[in-house]
């Protein structure tokens, strides 16, 4: 009995069996995947294919005029074998860099957020604001400049291109 069991269980969960149900929720879920296709896209043309040929091209000898010559990891063993200045300054600066900033800035974040916190109620808020501010600032900028860029009256300069005519 328990052989027949574990032998149903086995042929359902084949791997064709689960390729089909997987495409059929898919189907299901298609509008899903419509609204996160413009991402996926996105991400696939600047973040994924960039960094998969980079990896690619750091296997070759490539000067940009001939076709790449496939040489492994030999660019990887120059440069940690002959380049002195590879091993003596970026190197170094770049694992200063990783180890201070990354850690840093979050044991800086959190204490500034406890330290905000201890604060009495009134005055967190103004120094919630002055720590949150400039992070806004950046935005607020770009909604001025395109805000303006895209006006309908004169001053909107790519209005006035793609539009032709202002009424």
């Amino acid at each position: 009995m328990m052989k027949q069991a574990i032998a149903v269980r086995g042929a359902a969960g084949s791997p064709l069996s689960r390729l089909c149900r997987f495409f059929r929720e898919v189907w299901r879920d298609r509008v899903v995947y419509l609204f996160l296709a413009p991402f996926l896209i996105s991400f696939l043309v600047f973040i994924f294919i960039p960094v998969l040929l980079a990896a690619l091209l750091s296997l070759t000898s490539f000067n940009g005029f001939s076709f790449p010559r496939f040489v492994g990891i030999d660019n990887f063993i120059a440069i940690l074998s002959q380049d002195l200045i590879f091993l003596k300054f970026a190197l170094a600066n770049t694992l200063k860099f990783a180890i201070i900033v990354g850690p840093g800035g979050y044991i800086l974040s959190f204490g500034f957020a406890w330290l905000i916190h201890q604060l009495p109620k009134k005055i967190r808020d103004y120094y919630t604001l002055a720590f949150y501010a400039p992070s806004l600032a950046g935005g607020v900028a770009l909604v001025v400049v395109w805000g303006a860029a895209f006006s309908g009256d004169r001053v909107g300069a790519i209005s006035i291109i793609f539009c032709c005519s202002l009424a």
